[in-house]
């Protein structure tokens, strides 16, 4: 596993060969969010700032029956190309989460794993 927390292999990039790495970013395929409702949008949109990504959209659910707020990049589903994206889901429910997984997936959007804070520090 690189040290991003993304597996190396995964459908967004390839791993550590292809370039992950938390110092460097290059790799790292463009974001989409998706999730909006979550009041931890924001978080998201600050960590992947915070950690040098690029955010690609901000998606709004199928399922959302309501936006958190006002945000950047935000997309309509027939304008996304998911080809090359990782989707970034904010902190929900178990049952909400489970839904914007397989909407991601049946998108065609590499579902990325936690992206760890650049300020982090090990123990």
């Amino acid at each position: 596993m690189a040290m991003t927390g993304i597996p190396e292999g995964t459908r967004a990039g390839g791993g550590a060969a292809a370039g992950w790495s938390r110092r460097t970013p290059a790799g790292v395929p463009p974001i989409v969010v998706l999730g909006l409702e979550s009041r931890y949008a924001y978080d998201i949109l600050d960590l992947i700032a915070a950690a040098g990504l690029r955010l690609a959209a901000c998606l709004p659910s199928a399922h959302d029956s309501m936006l958190a707020g006002e945000f950047p990049g935000l997309v309509e589903r027939a304008a996304l190309d998911p080809a090359g994206l990782a989707c970034v889901i904010p902190l929900l429910t178990p049952g909400r989460r489970k839904l914007r997984v397989a909407e991601a997936e049946a998108l065609g959007l590499a579902v990325a794993p936690p992206i760890i804070h650049p300020s982090a520090t090990a123990r």
